[in-house]
């Protein structure tokens, strides 16, 4: 009888971890409610840095500045 009882509370606990984690799965995989703006805005952030990089790196190589030196760390060479 105790093995049982062990046994349906070790089932009783992957039921417990399984469920949530199902009904998580399920509201943001098919709802996606939350997922589009999301990408959306991870979007932005990425061509905002793009476009910022760009334009920083446009009169130099490598991106150093050119009035710093090495690597661009001023005032040592």
């Amino acid at each position: 009888m105790r093995a049982l009882q062990q046994g349906l509370a070790g089932a009783r606990a992957a039921i417990e971890t399984f469920v949530p984690k199902l009904a998580i799965f399920l509201v943001a995989g098919l709802g996606g409610g939350l997922i589009r703006p999301m990408r959306q805005r991870w979007s932005r952030w990425l061509n905002n840095a793009q476009a910022l990089f760009a334009a920083d790196s446009k009169g130099s190589k490598n991106g150093a500045k050119p009035e710093t030196g090495d690597a661009g760390v001023g005032g040592h060479a």
